[in-house]
């Protein structure tokens, strides 16, 4: 009886082990996403260059259906690539950007040399009232609503330090060159692989999920 039950032990323990090692490979992207989320919070990094090319790569990997099907990114990673991968796709008389999470939308800030928006053609009334430059904030939610497309709501939209009305929003968008184009006011659209499922702010990290193809 004692060898019957030492060999019902061992075929116990390794069933365990069987179902464990086949739930970590059925779960592999999930686990392999929330190990490398914890391995690069335990060690807070400033924004630099170095981390805007690790970012980049960890985000082009994602976009080509590369590596773990969920990634997040902190704010200092998206301060790094705002700051050194994209600066040179702001819209004139946009700049030093920057980027605050907060717990489910973000933050986007710029600095506006006013005679250089809107290709020059800046109205008196805003220069009056915003002078040679000012800084420019807005919140933003992002959510995918239909495959390939991502959208950005913008919402509590300041400039100089003064609120903007709802109502001026889309046109601010417009002659930025910000607007989608869809006929929805107070949105930016922008153009994502259709196997992006879900893009949400959540607990000041910036997570992606990818789906199945659409």
């Amino acid at each position: 009886m004692r060898f019957v039950r030492s060999c019902l032990a061992r075929i116990g323990c390794l069933t365990v082990v069987v179902l464990l090692v086949g739930a970590a490979w059925i779960w592999r992207g999930p686990l392999l996403a929330w190990w490398h989320d914890h391995d690069r919070a335990a060690v807070a990094e400033a924004p630099s260059a170095d981390l805007a090319r690790r970012t980049g790569k960890k985000l082009d990997d994602f976009l080509r259906g590369r590596g773990p099907t969920r990634v997040s990114f902190d704010q200092a990673e998206l301060q790094s690539l705002v700051s050194y991968r994209y600066l040179d796709s702001l819209p004139p008389g946009l700049s030093d950007p920057r980027i605050t999470l907060g717990d489910s939308t973000l933050e986007a800030s710029a600095g506006l040399q006013v005679e250089r928006l809107m290709h020059g053609k800046t109205p008196d009334a805003l220069r009056s009232l915003l002078g040679d430059s000012a800084r420019a904030s807005a919140e933003l939610q992002p959510s995918v609503e239909r495959p390939g497309v991502l959208v950005l709501g913008v919402h509590h939209v300041s400039a100089g330090g003064l609120p903007i009305p709802d109502l001026m929003v889309p046109w601010l968008l417009q002659q930025t060159g910000l607007s989608n184009g869809k006929g929805r006011a107070r949105t930016v659209a922008l153009t994502v692989p259709r196997d992006v499922a879900a893009v949400r702010v959540v607990n000041g990290r910036l997570q992606l999920e990818r789906g199945p193809p659409q």
